[in-house]
């Protein structure tokens, strides 16, 4: 959600977690966590020695309304938090939350 993990020399590794709650009796409900860990990195810019690492955990809750005048309108709250270990000159831990509202249709 934040980084792409394409550093000098970094090697990567994620897993994902979803669930779907319709299971449980909530349809069009769904969670997903996934996690990020990039190592080696080589030293950046006035970096230039050194190794570094960084990480990221994305959180994501999806509900989509499935009959009913609304169907077809769903929302999705998503949190991404970024940590690293290279200069701030070059990246810079972060946090974000992003609120979607969506809104499927036919056309023909």
């Amino acid at each position: 959600m934040i980084n792409n993990f394409t550093c000098a020399g970094e090697n990567s590794s994620f897993g994902i977690y979803r669930f779907d709650f319709a299971g449980l009796g909530v349809p069009g409900l769904k969670a997903q966590w996934t996690y990020v860990k990039g190592q080696d990195i080589r030293g950046i810019g006035n970096a230039t020695t050194g190794r570094y690492s960084e990480w990221e955990s994305d959180y994501r809750l999806d509900y989509a309304i499935k009959s009913g005048s609304l169907k077809g309108l769903g929302f999705s709250l998503r949190r991404g938090n970024y940590r690293t270990e290279l200069p701030t000159s070059t990246a810079q831990d972060q946090d974000q939350t992003r609120f979607y509202i969506n809104y499927t249709y036919s056309l023909w």
